[in-house]
């Protein structure tokens, strides 16, 4: 059962810029992933229609809203849907009598200030795990408060390797790809308790 968990990490979950929460040093959300993840999902067009006048040539700005199209559709709804296959694996393990481990890190773009972005990481991580306690009207939850479960949070704030604020200009560093690619969360292993 493991091994079929597995199979679908890493999971990348993306945010909006400075979502949830904007604007606060706050390191939890009531926000659960679902929820940032529709209001992400309205803001598509804007995405889509920005990060195209980011380039002059007419075909390259076709092919670059292609591009960010091909990311909200792909990407962001995608890992969306293997989340939830990924929790309907972890709730059948637990059930099965698995004590289980989740490993999660939380990134930013670089846009802001060091420690924001590492207050900006947790929030998202907070977003995740409100998720996962609500699934299922709650049923991962009980096995979270029996210990059986434990999500282990990795903050990370902004890499360091990240290109995002370098790619065509102050608004690309919200609507660029390369910024979007960085705004998320990442479930990247799960594992037997110990």
């Amino acid at each position: 059962k493991l091994t079929e968990i597995n199979y679908l990490l890493p999971l990348n979950l993306y945010f909006h810029n400075d979502s949830p929460d904007s604007n606060t040093t706050r390191t939890t959300t009531k926000l659960t992933y679902e929820q940032t993840y529709t209001e992400y999902m309205k803001l598509k067009p804007d995405y889509v229609r920005i990060y195209g006048t980011g380039f002059k040539e007419p075909g390259a700005q076709d092919a670059a809203r292609k591009r960010m199209e091909d990311f909200f559709d792909e990407q962001v709804t995608g890992e969306y849907e293997r989340l939830n296959q990924c929790l309907d694996g972890i709730l059948e393990a637990l059930d099965m009598g698995y004590p289980l481990q989740i490993q999660v890190r939380g990134m930013a773009s670089p846009r802001g200030a060091s420690a924001y972005n590492k207050s900006l990481a947790k929030r998202r991580i907070s977003s995740i795990r409100n998720y996962i306690e609500t699934y299922r009207e709650g049923a991962i939850k009980v096995y979270i408060d029996k210990k059986q479960l434990v999500i282990t949070e990795l903050p990370m704030g902004a890499l360091p390797e990240s290109t995002a604020t370098g790619e065509l200009g102050n608004l690309q560093s919200i609507y660029g790809l390369e910024a979007v690619k960085d705004r998320r969360i990442e479930i990247v292993l799960v594992s037997e308790s110990k």
